[in-house]
């Protein structure tokens, strides 16, 4: 007796992932290469999460301890208010709704993409504050005495809260 086959699942038994947003879309269960994707775009997410975080604290960090050079107009807006507090809102929303994208986009070529390239990028990012680090601790009295009379160079700074 041949028994009817049964769609892959992509999480708890018996629930039928569908790609498509809040997987409401009524189409063909996923195959077992958009399940692999899926679990790779979440372990990708996952670590966006955390190299985005570690930002978050080198950035704190950096704008405590004499300023930095902020190139996002944005984010400088945001850090003029003086609060670590709203910055960390801020920085979390972003995340959180980029990683909801990619999550809704999970079971996608282009999600998974979409994944890796941010995780290069934030790996890239990683890897220039711990460079930056390195060198700005040699040159802190150098940076605070120029960095603020320079208007084009978007130094920014936070007081310790």
């Amino acid at each position: 007796m041949d028994r009817p086959r049964q769609a892959p699942t992509c999480g708890p038994p018996g629930l039928i992932a569908r790609p498509g947003v809040f997987a409401l879309a009524q189409s063909a269960p996923l195959t077992h290469a958009q399940c692999r994707r899926a679990v790779r775009v979440w372990f990708l997410v996952a670590t966006i999460v955390l190299l985005s975080l570690s930002d978050l604290y080198m950035t704190l960090a950096h704008l405590r301890s004499g300023g930095m050079g902020e190139a996002n107009p944005i984010a400088r807006m945001v850090i003029s208010y003086n609060s670590p507090a709203l910055l960390s809102a801020w920085k979390c929303a972003c995340v959180a709704l980029a990683a909801m994208i990619l999550i809704l986009a999970r079971f996608r070529r282009s999600g998974e993409v979409a994944c890796w390239v941010s995780t290069v990028v934030l790996t890239a990012l990683t890897i220039h504050w711990i460079s930056y680090s390195a060198e700005a601790s040699k040159y802190t009295e150098a940076i605070n005495a120029l960095a603020p009379n320079d208007p084009g160079a978007n130094w920014v700074t936070m007081a310790g809260h």
